[in-house]
């Protein structure tokens, strides 16, 4: 998996390649972060909140985006939802950064000044992501409902195998219970790969 965020934009119907920097102990978010996102909605920087996390995006197309952003005096939002998180994505031009709460907070929390200056500094091609997660609380209980049913199966799988001494004699029987919708395609591929190893064993 690549640590570079790619991230296709799409503002005022052009497309934008941005390629993004998260910081390490983030990157693992990138399995689950899209890969298109619209941007359009504005936000004053004033309302952007304090907690979150940064990440710096190159782009060779993206000076009209950044001129939008000084003219209006605005950061661009955008809104997705990715594992059990809704996320909000504020894009700013990086000298728009300076009396921010969040610089703040990162200069508050030990960054070095260096790093703040570097963050700040407005160069061709470079623009400036925020970004701030919430639980997704339906996203949380789908999960944790996943979850369940994947441990009552796998009891289930255990105890078939123990007293027929073959997992598969009720094979269709567990899959029939398992849901059908696509969400549900996962929990049923585990089961098959328990009972094989089952069979192996």
């Amino acid at each position: 998996m690549s640590d570079n965020w790619r991230l296709d934009v799409k503002f005022q119907g052009r497309s934008i390649d941005l390629v993004g920097r998260l910081p390490a102990e983030k990157r693992s978010l990138l399995r689950d972060f899209p890969r298109r996102l619209a941007v359009g909605t504005k936000a004053k920087l004033s309302a952007i909140p304090h907690k979150g996390f940064f990440c710096k995006f190159f782009a060779k197309n993206i000076e009209e985006m950044k001129v939008y952003m000084k003219k209006h005096e605005c950061a661009l939002c955008v809104q997705f939802v990715a594992s059990t998180f809704n996320f909000t994505l504020y894009l700013l031009v990086p000298v728009a950064l300076k009396g921010l709460k969040c610089l703040h907070r990162l200069r508050k929390n030990g960054a070095s000044p260096e790093s703040i200056k570097s963050l700040c500094t407005d160069r061709d091609g470079v623009v400036i992501g925020f970004i701030v997660s919430e639980v997704n609380v339906e996203m949380e209980e789908k999960l944790h409902e996943r979850m369940k049913v994947m441990e009552e199966l796998e009891s289930t799988a255990k105890a078939i195998s123990h007293t027929f001494g073959d997992p598969m004699l009720e094979f269709d029987l567990l899959i029939d219970q398992l849901d059908t919708k696509p969400s549900a395609i996962q929990v049923r591929f585990v089961v098959v790969l328990l009972l094989v190893v089952m069979m192996q064993n």
